[in-house]
């Protein structure tokens, strides 16, 4: 897959698209089904702690979920949820399948 740069393609609000959300935070694998099948990923990322005035990185830990939503409505219920879990959002990406010149 790869993350669409300008000149983006034509989307319309009634049709699928396959997205990657990114938030800070962790979202249990159980929950894939609750947010319509999409996968779940986590990452330690190493932030810098200033406020803790020492040079070692603070982890900060990060879900990413993948998948093609049914359309834009979906892709509102999605962040609606994470949302009210409390979670940031750090990215989302339209993505778009390899493709073959």
């Amino acid at each position: 897959m790869q993350i669409i740069q300008p000149p983006y393609p034509h989307l319309s609000i009634d049709q699928p698209a396959t997205y990657r959300i990114t938030v800070q935070g962790w979202v249990s694998i159980r929950w894939e089904d609750w947010f319509g099948g999409l996968s779940v990923t986590h990452l330690d990322l190493a932030q810098d702690s200033q406020s803790n005035n020492t040079c070692s990185p603070t982890p900060v830990e990060v879900t990413v979920l993948t998948g093609q939503v049914e359309d834009q409505a979906a892709l509102l219920g999605t962040l609606q949820r994470l949302y009210s879990f409390g979670l940031p959002i750090i990215s989302l990406e339209l993505v778009l399948p390899d493709t073959v010149c």
